[in-house]
Formats: C-alpha cells, structure tokens, sequence
C-alpha cells in the first residue's frame, strides 16, 4: 500500500451485501485511512452518489472521508 495513493473499491459485494457490512472490509478501509489514503468507492447504483454515501455513513461511520461514485451521477 505505500506505493499507491488512491484506491478505487466497489461497494457491494466488496464493501457490504446490501443489509450488513463485512468486518474485514471495514478493517481494511481504515488501515488505508490510517495511512492518509484517498478512497474513492463506486457502484453501479442508479442512484445520485450523494444518497449512496448518506446511507453508507450510516451503516459504516469511517465513510465519511471518502468519495463515493455512482452511475446516477451520470
């Protein structure tokens, strides 16, 4: 990880199944945030970004930090 700054993850599947979030992601993600790195996650969601990340904050509080990347941005 120190040589990269920026990482890109996928949100379900990866980060949550969509109902619970997966322990050992969340370790992972604030390893990388101990570390100052920039996440960016995205997702397919047809949903503006802005949603996404207001429900993600809710199931996983690090979230906060990061960027979130949707397909209804687009």
């Amino acid at each position: 990880t120190e040589q990269y700054n920026y990482f890109i993850i996928d949100l379900c599947g990866v980060m949550h199944n969509g109902i619970t979030c997966f322990p050992e992601a969340i370790s992972a993600i604030q390893a990388l945030q101990d570390h100052n790195k920039e996440i960016i996650f995205f997702s397919n969601s047809p949903r503006p970004s802005e949603l996404i990340k207001r429900k993600l904050t809710q199931m996983f509080n690090i979230l906060k930090k990061a960027k979130v990347v949707t397909s209804g941005d687009f």
